[in-house]
């Protein structure tokens, strides 16, 4: 048993020495890390003693003293590679190195810096009251400006379109004008040649 809890023990160091050498790993790796170690806890969870008292009175291994150990170590072997190989086939089933890939630019575009001083509250309510009021005001200040330009854009849209009725009526007004003139200039030649017409009849 204490043979056992040394394994255990030994396992736990190199545990954190993986742990120590894998900062500035990102998670993929620190995910393999954390499988393979806890693998190695699981096949190592029974000692070669262990295996022995087990195992030991088969007939097959009565004749080598060093045949339980050398089993117990392709044991421990086989079950760590299954299992690793389990878990990789299963990580890229579920395509885990890219979704924990996207996590770690998440966490580092949400990082906050900490030389940067953050928001805190002061403890005065009023304040977060007046505070909760002003964004309603300017909120609906807002909104009250986007309706005015709305309402000067359209007014800016009807004052061009009665310009654009004003200079035709101005055009019409003129070809009025010029056709009363033109019917007059008819008018006073019809009268004058009318006079002379009767002139010359006088003198015959």
């Amino acid at each position: 048993m204490e043979e056992n809890n040394s394994s255990v023990s030994n396992v736990d160091k190199q545990y954190k020495v993986q742990l120590n050498q894998s900062l500035g790993l990102d998670r993929y790796a620190l995910f393999n890390i954390f499988v393979k170690n806890a693998i190695d806890k699981i096949s190592s969870g029974v000692s070669e003693e262990q295996y022995m008292n087990l195992f030991g009175n088969l007939s097959a291994l009565r004749k080598s003293k060093s045949a339980p150990g050398k089993m117990q170590k392709r044991m421990k072997i086989n079950l760590m590679e299954s299992l690793v190989n389990e878990v990789e086939a299963m990580a890229e089933e579920e395509n885990l190195q890219e979704k924990l890939q996207k996590l770690d630019k998440l966490v580092e575009e949400a990082t906050i810096d900490e030389e940067k001083e953050t928001w805190r509250p002061n403890g005065n309510v009023n304040d977060h009251l007046r505070s909760h009021v002003m964004a309603m005001k300017l909120k609906h200040k807002n909104s009250l400006e986007e309706c005015v330009r709305e309402k000067e854009q359209a007014t800016e849209a009807l004052r061009q379109q009665v310009n654009r009725h004003r200079c035709q009526v101005r055009l019409l007004e003129a070809k009025l004008q010029n056709l009363h003139d033109q019917s007059l200039d008819c008018s006073v030649i019809n009268s004058v040649d009318t006079k002379i017409t009767e002139r010359i009849k006088e003198f015959k």
